[in-house]
């Protein structure tokens, strides 16, 4: 009669630090892959909504004049790294309003002798005050005055601000972007150039390790030269 062998205690021991181990190790590498691919598609997102943001605002920039546009500056508190409430930090939420055409594509929108364009209503772009991430806004506002010379909104003011404007064209108002950080816009009078500085920042939630939050932030400083100015310098 044979005897069959068994394990032991100790080899069972041995096989399941053994296992616990390489579980682990699977873990960490399925954990740190986790990460990356959420790191990457956040990053992605954010991207494509600055590409289409700065897409249509320095399209609407380029298409005006200089002597239109005016803008508004203000400054905000929000959180650093949400959803902690502290500590803070400082961002810009500003405004900008210019000339601007509803029916650009028609021939009727321009002046038959010089070829500029005849301003019919005024384009603003404006970022919310929500916290920690704002909105950027775009709509349309009638110029009953307009013509070819560029002049700007008077007053352009706070008030303004709000999809309920009595000079408000139908249905154009909408929300470009939902996850703004800073939204700034200077004027370079002397060169007739428009500086755009834009941060989008990801939505917070996703924690990782030490209790870093997932968190993303893109730049971008853009400057466009209003190219229907007249007079030019």
């Amino acid at each position: 009669m044979t005897r069959r062998s068994a394990f032991s205690l100790l080899e069972l021991l041995i096989a399941l630090a053994i296992l616990g181990g390489l579980t682990a190790t699977l873990f960490v590498i399925f954990s740190m892959g986790s990460r990356s691919f959420q790191v990457g598609t956040g990053r992605a997102d954010l991207q494509s909504d600055m590409r289409r943001v700065l897409t249509a605002l320095r399209k609407d920039v380029h298409n005006s004049s200089f002597s239109s546009i005016s803008t508004l500056d203000s400054q905000i508190s929000v959180p650093q790294r949400p959803p902690a409430p502290l500590p803070t930090i400082n961002v810009q939420r500003g405004a900008v309003c210019l000339n601007g055409l509803r029916r650009p594509q028609n021939p009727t929108s321009y002046d038959s002798d010089s070829g500029l364009p005849r301003w019919d209503c005024y384009i603003v772009y404006w970022a919310t005050k929500d916290v920690p991430e704002g909105k950027l806004m775009r709509m349309l506002l009638r110029d009953d005055d307009g013509g070819v010379q560029g002049v700007p909104r008077d007053p352009f003011s706070a008030a303004d601000l709000t999809s309920a404007h009595p000079s408000l064209l139908d249905h154009s108002v909408k929300e470009l972007c939902d996850r703004l950080l800073a939204f700034r816009v200077d004027l370079d009078a002397g060169n007739q150039l428009v500086n755009i500085n834009l941060k989008l920042r990801s939505r917070p939630g996703r924690q990782m390790g030490a209790g870093r939050s997932l968190l993303e932030v893109i730049e971008i400083t853009s400057t466009v030269f209003p190219a229907n100015t007249h007079p030019r310098l």
